[in-house]
């Protein structure tokens, strides 16, 4: 039931791992599991034998649909696109990168991202 951790999962253009790496932050090593019975078997494994904590994302409960920027955002010069959209994965796990990247804006440069911001 263990897919794999989201860095695994996902790939971008070279000119793009920086910005979706850094969108992604701790995210990059969360777990990506079939369910959740999975996920809490996990959990309850890593609680049993004292082997530190790990973010699960069951894919039966995360949810694509988060509320993203504006269109206005969107069409502003230096924008790029949402990250989620620089992002190529398999189509089962089109909801856990819209979830950890629906929401990311990524521009040109940092000085057009601050003003945007």
């Amino acid at each position: 039931g263990i897919l794999g951790v989201v860095s695994d999962l996902l790939s971008t253009d070279k000119k793009y791992e920086v910005a979706i790496e850094t969108a992604l932050g701790g995210n990059i090593q969360n777990i990506v599991t079939e369910d959740e019975k999975t996920a809490k078997d996990m959990i309850s494994f890593l609680k049993e034998n004292r082997l530190g904590r790990a973010t699960f994302l069951p894919l039966d409960s995360v949810s694509g649909r988060v509320k993203t920027p504006s269109d206005d955002v969107l069409t502003e010069k230096g924008v790029v696109s949402l990250a989620n959209e620089l992002v190529d994965c398999d189509e089962k796990y089109e909801d856990v990168v819209r979830y950890l990247l629906g929401r990311v804006v990524v521009a040109e440069n940092v000085n057009i991202a601050t003003s945007i911001a």
